[in-house]
């Protein structure tokens, strides 16, 4: 019975290292980009990375990827949620070209050019700058 419970416990604690949502982290040789939140106030949801230069974000951890630096390409879906991070369906896609740096962590952005539209302005920034990496910001960046 003992012996059984210690195992029982062993792929418990397992498991939850499996699917541990850790966020990676920027180093001298890799860049992060991050996806978020948009709105809020009148509707909001989330910005999903489809994949950057066709690679898909891991499947245990679809908010972040790690990126080598230079030019890239992302595909992201805009996502209105009904509930708070719950219940989120696909309103808008597009296609974004961004540069990244090594040691430097990006965060995708959405909101909507009109609100109920679901026509978006979709842009990549520098989380610690909050300079344009790429896309469309609504000042016309």
């Amino acid at each position: 019975m003992q012996c059984t419970l210690t195992l029982l416990i062993c792929l418990a604690l397992a498991g939850c290292v499996l699917f541990e949502h850790s966020q990676p982290q920027a180093s001298l040789d890799t860049a992060v980009l991050r996806a978020r939140d948009w709105g809020k106030v009148y509707r909001g949801g989330r910005v999903r990375i489809v994949s950057v230069d066709a690679r898909a974000p891991s499947w245990r951890n679809t908010d972040d990827m790690l990126l080598d630096p230079g030019p890239r390409t992302g595909e992201f879906q805009v996502l209105l949620c009904a509930t708070e991070g719950l219940d989120c369906q696909p309103i808008a896609s597009t296609r974004v070209s961004f540069r990244v740096e090594a040691g430097r962590t990006y965060i995708v952005r959405a909101q909507e050019q009109v609100n109920g539209s679901n026509h978006f302005f979709v842009w990549v920034e520098d989380v610690q700058s909050r300079a344009l990496a790429g896309g469309e910001t609504p000042a016309g960046g």
